[in-house]
């Protein structure tokens, strides 16, 4: 008797093992990778999506649910005499008028002009950064996001209104896109008064339906 109870537990724990395999496959087979790279004008601030939740084209994701990030890569090539920064956000609520983004990541060096080629890695995919945002039922209040909690926010500015463009640089030539609720947006500034900077981004990330 007993060993048929141990036959049986070890095959409910063998077939647990074997069907998270298959979840595990499929999700790296959905996984998207960004790479995007921009230089940074002398104390200049920069706004881009690097995401565009709903662009299925240029972006091939399998659904315009949310958008889970499972892996991030920042490099600032710089001189030693400058600082940046750049914040990775999700664009919460949009409208004609103002816009607001919540950031999830940040890298600086804000306040520390020694370094100059440096780089900031973070590759998973067993920790999931979920970029759920359920949107408001009114124009004029913040989407909520039930997996985020930051401090970190841009909250009623006009920069990410939906009738303003933003530059998208996820393809070549550089194309513009307007966010929308749930874009994933990088705001990199670069506060030099005689240096550019040149910032790159990798992101792996997958796409899941609401």
């Amino acid at each position: 008797m007993k060993k048929i109870l141990f036959g049986f537990i070890g095959l409910v724990l063998c077939g647990g093992i074997l069907s998270a395999a298959p979840r595990e496959s499929d999700l790296r087979s959905k996984t998207m990778v960004v790479h995007s790279t921009f230089t940074l004008a002398v104390n200049v601030t920069t706004n881009v999506v690097l995401v565009d939740l709903s662009d299925t084209v240029n972006f091939p994701h399998d659904e315009t649910g949310y958008i889970n990030i499972t892996g991030i890569k920042v490099q600032f090539d710089k001189l030693a005499a400058s600082t940046c920064s750049v914040r990775l956000g999700v664009v919460t609520h949009v409208n004609a008028s103002t816009g607001s983004v919540k950031y999830f990541y940040e890298m600086s060096t804000l306040g520390n002009v020694n370094n100059t080629n440096i780089y900031q890695s973070a590759w998973t995919d067993n920790q999931f950064r979920c970029l759920k945002v359920i949107p408001s039922t009114t124009q004029d209040t913040e989407g909520s996001t039930p997996y985020l909690t930051s401090n970190s926010e841009m909250r009623g500015s006009t920069i990410f209104q939906n009738d303003v463009n933003l530059p998208s640089f996820y393809s070549w030539p550089v194309s513009n896109s307007s966010p929308g609720v749930g874009d994933i947006i990088a705001t990199a500034r670069n506060l030099s008064a005689s240096a550019t900077i040149v910032v790159n981004i990798d992101l792996l990330y997958h796409s899941d339906s609401r």
